[in-house]
């Protein structure tokens, strides 16, 4: 065998090589976000059976967190999760992008209130909505 034909060999396995490595790692980081939001949405969904309000609490947190990665993820600008949420609004339909503000108002409630006090149903119903616009930006 020629030295051409033995450097033309190496550079396919090479290239083969470089091609999977991308394959495997490139298209599963850029879909690796998606199967965060799933297991994330799923334990805070298991969160939300409980009657205990520290728990809804930091259920609604988490699902508040959630929907800002997801934004993040999806590529939405902004530097704050307000100001993506301003910028993910054709992302939703008007009503329910109405109600994700309100759970994420309801959140900053919570954690910069001293005395802020929340319902079961509020905290649960909150937290749901922030959840599902989680779920509908994979």
């Amino acid at each position: 065998m020629n030295s051409s034909l033995v450097l033309l060999i190496a550079l396919v396995i090479f290239l083969f090589v470089v091609y999977i490595v991308l394959s495997v790692t490139g298209s599963g980081g850029a879909a690796e976000w998606k199967i965060i939001v799933k297991n994330k949405s799923n334990k805070i969904r298991k969160d939300l059976r409980s009657n205990h309000s520290s728990d809804l609490e930091r259920a609604l947190i988490g699902a508040d967190k959630l929907l800002d990665f997801a934004l993040r993820h999806k590529g939405i600008k902004g530097n704050t999760l307000g100001e993506r949420l301003k910028n993910a609004e054709n992302h939703f339909e008007k009503k329910f992008y109405n109600s994700i503000w309100d759970a994420h108002k309801l959140r900053n409630k919570l954690v910069h209130e001293v005395d802020a006090t929340l319902t079961v149903y509020q905290l649960r119903s909150k937290a749901k909505n922030l959840v599902l616009a989680a779920e509908k930006l994979v």
